[in-house]
């Protein structure tokens, strides 16, 4: 009974050393759960920084791939507007009242077809047609008493389908001029 006795004395104590222990065991659990946080925070943080980079490098690739982009677009503006200037200082005569009713035909067929100002004085032949959004935009034609070639915007010209020619609205000599032109 004594043995009983002596155990139900101990009984707290070994009760509390158990609990210690128990929250020992519990502390480290909880100590090694923060450290494999802690260790799986240092890898995203690192992974973090290594994308920051990648991104930083991607941003200065783009800034200078704009620059290269937009010094090139200013030289084409630049170019545009000095083409738009030149072709601006040729005199372009009034349509004569035959063809008025006329139009431009986008028309593959159109090459080789005969070019002559509206006044009937002959220029050349289409050699080659641009062409922007399917449609033709301009011509370019072979001059027939020159080596020389000049390009012709849509807007300059007409198709005469009874005789079928392209016939422009610019001065012979202007087209001389304009294919002496160099861009």
């Amino acid at each position: 009974m004594k043995t009983i006795a002596a155990a139900f004395l101990c009984l707290p104590f070994l009760i509390a050393a158990a609990s210690a222990q128990s929250e020992e065991q519990r502390t480290d659990q909880l100590n090694q759960a923060q450290n494999a946080q802690g260790a799986d925070a240092d890898q995203r943080n690192a992974q973090y920084q290594q994308q920051q980079q990648l991104y930083q490098q991607q941003q200065q690739q783009y800034q200078a791939q704009k620059q290269v982009y937009d010094a090139q677009a200013s030289r084409y503006l630049a170019a545009r507007d000095r083409y738009a200037a030149e072709r601006a200082r040729y005199r372009r005569g009034e349509w004569p009242k035959r063809y008025e009713k006329l139009a431009f035909v986008d028309s593959d067929q159109l090459i080789g077809a005969k070019v002559e100002t509206y006044a009937g004085t002959p220029v050349g032949h289409v050699i080659e047609l641009a062409r922007a959004d399917g449609r033709i935009s301009a011509v370019r034609v072979a001059f027939d008493d020159a080596p020389r070639q000049v390009w012709i915007d849509r807007g300059d010209l007409k198709f005469d389908t009874e005789d079928s020619i392209l016939v422009t609205d610019l001065a012979h000599h202007d087209l001389v001029s304009m294919a002496s032109e160099q861009y």
